[in-house]
This record gives structure tokens, C-alpha cells and sequence, in this order.
């Protein structure tokens, strides 16, 4: 490694020492006790290294072609987070329609977002706001992302929060864009996420997306259907990272919240 150039040798108060092209210095320096290895920065920024040693690894650690280890929420081995991201996925499946089971399709989102956006999304509480007559339960997150879809959200929409609002209904009405726009009227996000049980959006929906991003001014609204809910988990057991799908949802909202 030393000999292709991707690290050198550095010893105290002295400055790195890379191998220069040629026949200059072709033979590693010799190694002390004291004696420190240093990535070449230009591998350092085509690698997107991190000031981090991994001390060893089990044998359930996701290793991949690009991207980095990181720990898995709640200290959870890698096939207890597969085991409970699938039970998500069949609990999702099988709960019936309606607002009668709507507190089980709260807890069955607060689990998704927990288990698939955790890198993201942290201190996920449920919110309940007495809004037209009736208590309506959210969720609130606090996006701390250092890059990616969501860091683009907080950025362009400057909001440190995402809304996640859920409807254990096949279809929409108007209020539901009503509690979204309650929301954001509040100021506890500028980004609002829907999720309810269809998997077919109307022109109603964007209409009303439309609508919000008028009345406050730069709000987004994301519509996430069962089938983008499906997605993530499964995304989520196979180890990739959610934001195509995510970014597909939003590309999807501007351009149709945008037709007259």
C-alpha cells in the first residue's frame, strides 16, 4: 500500500512521508514503536474516509462495496434488525383498514421510522393535538442529518422537524391536508409527510399539496402511500440507503403540485 501511494509514514514532529513517483525512496522507511500510518488525502476525499478506527467486526456486520459500518439502532445485531423489520412488514400487511386501528398504524409508522431512518431522523415522539373536534396523533421528528435527501429538506425548507402524520385510510379527504396546514401553521415543521393506506395519489391530493405550499409559504407536504412504506423496510433489510425512493416522492409532489 505504501508503494502505490495510499499512505505514508509519519513520525513525530516530522511531516508525513508519501512515496514519490520514480525511483526516489522506493522502499518503506523503517517503522517504530512511535511510528504513525497516514491515508494519502487525495484517498482520503475519493473514499469519503472518517476519522474512525473500527477495532474488529462480527460476523454479522454488513460489508459493502461503498458506504460505511455504522451501528444498527438500539444495539441491535443484524439479524434481530432484519427479524423485527420484517415483522413490521407483515404487520403492516395484515392491519386492517379504518380508524379504528388508526393508533396501530401510528406505532407501525413510528417503528419505520425508527428502524429505516434512524441515521436521520432522532428523538421520535408521538404528538397529540385536539384539532376539529377530535384528538389527532402524529409523530414529530428531529431531523439531524448530515447529508443526503433529508439534510436537503431541513436546508431548503429551514426546518429542524418532520411531521409525520398518519391516516389508516385507503383514500384522503381535505381534512387531512387541513391537519397538515394546521401544522405547519403551529411552526412545528415546514415538512409534513401523509401517510395513509392507498397506493394510488388523485389530483386532489396535489391540488391540495398545492394549496399548502401557497398558503405557508414554502411548506412541503409528501404524500407516502403503503407501497413507499413497504419500501423502505425492505430497502432497510437489504441495507440500502431510502432516499431514491424518498427523492421519487418528491420529485413526483413539485412537478404535479406545479399543473393548473
Amino acid at each position: 500500500m505504501y508503494d502505490i501511494g495510499f499512505f505514508g509514514i509519519k513520525e513525530e514532529d516530522q511531516d508525513e512521508q508519501f512515496r514519490s513517483l520514480g525511483s526516489r525512496a522506493p522502499t518503506l522507511p523503517p517503522i517504530k514503536r512511535t511510528t504513525q500510518v497516514v491515508v494519502h488525502p487525495s484517498y482520503v476525499d475519493a473514499l469519503s474516509l472518517q476519522e474512525a478506527v473500527v477495532g474488529e467486526l462480527d460476523e454479522e456486520s454488513i460489508l459493502q462495496t461503498a458506504g460505511i459500518i455504522e451501528a444498527l439502532p438500539n444495539q441491535l445485531k443484524l439479524t434481530d434488525y432484519r427479524n423485527q423489520l420484517a415483522a413490521l412488514e407483515e404487520e403492516l400487511r395484515v392491519l386492517p383498514v379504518g380508524p379504528v386501528y388508526e393508533s396501530s398504524f401510528v406505532a407501525i409508522v413510528e417503528r419505520i421510522i425508527r428502524l429505516c431512518f434512524y441515521r436521520s431522523l432522532r428523538e421520535t415522539k408521538t404528538i397529540t393535538d385536539r384539532y376539529d373536534g377530535r384528538d389527532v396523533t402524529s409523530l414529530l421528528t428531529n431531523n439531524q442529518a448530515v447529508g443526503g435527501f433529508w439534510q436537503v429538506m431541513r436546508s431548503r425548507y429551514q426546518s429542524e422537524y418532520v411531521v409525520w402524520e398518519c391516516h389508516n385510510l385507503k383514500k384522503l379527504d381535505v381534512k387531512a391536508f387541513d391537519e397538515a396546514s394546521y401544522y405547519m401553521g403551529k411552526q412545528m415543521a415546514h415538512v409534513v409527510v401523509v401517510c395513509f393506506r392507498g397506493n394510488e395519489t388523485k389530483r386532489l391530493y396535489f391540488e391540495q399539496t398545492r394549496r399548502i405550499y401557497e398558503e405557508r409559504t414554502g411548506g412541503i407536504l409528501l404524500l407516502c402511500m403503503e407501497k413507499d412504506l413497504r419500501v423502505f423496510i425492505r430497502q432497510a433489510i437489504n441495507g440500502k440507503v431510502t432516499d431514491d425512493r424518498l427523492q421519487t416522492i418528491y420529485d413526483a409532489t413539485r412537478a404535479r403540485s406545479s399543473e393548473r
